[in-house]
């Protein structure tokens, strides 16, 4: 009886709530890109997202170059 009622209840949960893939993201994460323009040293911040799109900041002055 408990295995009719489980049965049941599983087909009338699919015809609720059909199964679907689960799909797996990139991970966030974020870095600084850096660049030397003449004596200049220059950094950005950039981020990849959950949807794998990769955005970065403006350039902004630092220093020097090494």
């Amino acid at each position: 009886m408990f295995t009719l009622a489980t049965r049941l209840g599983d087909a009338m949960l699919a015809k609720l709530a059909p199964r679907t893939e689960a799909s797996a993201g990139c991970p966030t994460e974020s870095w600084y890109d850096y660049r030397c323009t003449g004596a200049r040293l220059y950094r950005r911040r950039c981020t990849t997202s959950s949807n794998c799109t990769t955005s970065c900041g403006i350039w902004s002055y630092i220093s020097q170059c090494p």
